[in-house]
């Protein structure tokens, strides 16, 4: 349902959608207890007068045709000089193709298309919107895939499509592309049961801490530092993420309520009217071991961006995989390789990608034959489901056959160069380079199966170097990769967090 608050703006109109979701009808997702407490948390900042004095309109628990309705009533009252703000708190979903969709309270995981709420419809919405200034803020799983316009396809130019009319758009996710958004322990200085990223963005407007400056405005920015910061100290192992579309990072979201500074209507953007300059110590990679925030290009440098990517990419089947390894360069890519129709040809090790959408229930396995020696073996042994990683030391050349339609192959040289903390649900891992010893973690609703047993193995030789079972009792154990300078999970039993010991 949705409520109106009545808050009065000041010389412009902001206007902000709150949507939380945590009940669910389908049984394969799981109840969230953060949505709820996280649209109080922040429509509570965002509409307080003294805080955001924006006008918020909350939707909680809606279904997709509740939800859809809320978004396009919402967005097609703005008018130019508006600054609208969109925010969603629920189960992000991937399908077979790489699409990104947001659950409904009933959302069927197997019928996506009919009953999620696909991320480009928001997209289209949001082009169609009169606000010159929009803010997206996403705290889902997988909700950086929305940046890249969560389509299956390989057109990867999407800074033009993006901009929107005007300033443009900015977003911020709670996670990257390929990342799962956790809900669990408050951030160091809130108490919040709801999400650590939307946790630490409501805290840090509720207590000003997020006005680094100490100007009397929290801008976009200062509130994405601010959670990226909280997050990092509380050793939250999910990404935040900043976008910026034709956009200024500088809008004004809350006055700082421990200013004496911030009185007067609430200015369109920090005083100097554009984005904080760039600290010296600032590190863009994406490297989810670094302490400070990555700051993406913007319109012209994105595009180019993107057509160096594609062209590197343009060989692959599944064109969001190569979207995911935008960020996530594979190091590791030192043999030579072809990958042409279904097969393969490989003098080192390479991975072998599996996905299945609604019309393969019973999952996917893909023979690999060995033309050099015509034998034929089956990867998995057992069927996979949804999307998975498989690593290959064979060499030689192979054809690819999936075992039924519905199932799509993809192949990648390398074993990959991932970077700790990583999260894996299925399959074997990406490659990762160890400092000795790691620790591998399974959270308590991620037993499927008791115990989960993991194995390590060399990356190059696929040799087994240790194993350790994990159970409830204990779900912390750790793994010697000794020497080896990269390594590897095989057939993960339940969804794990690898990171350094």
């Amino acid at each position: 349902m949705a409520e109106d608050s009545t808050q009065s703006p000041g010389d412009e109109t902001r206007r902000a959608l709150v949507v939380a979701v945590s009940r669910y009808a389908d049984p394969t997702l799981r109840q969230l207890r953060a949505p709820a407490a996280d649209a109080a948390a922040l429509g509570t900042v965002l509409g307080d007068p003294e805080l955001g004095d924006f006008l918020v309109t909350t939707v909680t628990d809606g279904s997709a045709h509740e939800i859809r309705i809320a978004v396009e009533e919402f967005l097609s009252g703005q008018q130019p000089g508006d600054l609208s703000l969109v925010y969603l708190s629920c189960h992000g979903l991937m399908d077979a193709r790489r699409r990104l969709y947001f659950a409904a309270t009933d959302t069927l995981n197997v019928r996506l298309a009919a009953t999620g709420i696909e991320a480009r419809w928001l997209l289209d919405q949001l082009e169609e919107c009169r606000a010159r200034r929009q803010v997206i803020i996403l705290d889902c799983c997988f909700s950086g895939a929305f940046a890249f316009g969560s389509k299956g396809d390989s057109d990867l130019g999407l800074g033009d499509r993006f901009l929107g009319q005007g300033r443009g758009r900015v977003i911020l996710t709670a996670s990257r592309a390929t990342e799962y958004s956790f809900e669990g322990s408050p951030t160091p200085h809130s108490a919040m049961p709801g999400s650590v990223f939307t946790s630490a963005l409501a805290t840090g407007i509720r207590t000003g801490a997020a006005d680094s400056d100490n100007d009397g405005w929290i801008t976009v920015d200062d509130a994405y530092a601010y959670a990226f910061g909280e997050m990092r100290a509380a050793g939250a192992q999910q990404t935040p993420q900043r976008w910026l579309y034709g956009a200024e990072g500088g809008i004004v979201l809350a006055r700082n309520p421990t200013a004496g500074t911030a009185s007067g209507p609430m200015p369109r953007t920090g005083p100097t009217g554009q984005a904080p300059p760039r600290r010296h110590d600032q590190d863009t990679r994406h490297d989810s071991r670094g302490a400070l925030p990555e700051v993406h290009p913007t319109r012209s440098t994105l595009r180019e961006h993107w057509r160096r990517i594609a062209a590197v990419a343009g060989a692959l089947a599944l064109a969001a995989i190569a979207a995911v390894s935008a960020y996530n360069v594979f190091s590791s890519r030192t043999s030579a390789f072809n990958h042409t129709g279904n097969v393969v040809e490989a003098s080192g090790p390479w991975r072998l990608y599996i996905s299945s959408d609604a019309s393969s229930p019973n999952g996917c396995t893909v023979a690999i034959t060995d033309l050099d020696h015509d034998t034929t073996s089956t990867v998995p042994r057992v069927a996979a489901y949804n999307l998975s990683t498989w690593q290959m030391q064979a060499t030689g050349r192979f054809r690819l056959e999936p075992s039924q339609t519905g199932c799509e192959v993809d192949a990648e040289d390398g074993a990959g160069d991932g970077l700790l903390p990583l999260h894996v649900i299925r399959g074997d891992s990406e490659a990762f380079n160890p400092s000795g010893t790691v620790t591998v973690h399974v959270d308590e609703a991620g037993f499927v199966t008791e115990p989960c047993l993991f194995v390590l193995h060399d990356a190059a030789t696929g040799t087994t170097l240790d194993s350790a079972p994990v159970t409830r009792q204990q779900p912390t154990q750790q793994l010697d990769a000794g020497a080896r300078s990269s390594v590897y999970l095989s057939n993960v039993p339940c969804p794990v967090t690898v990171s350094d010991t």
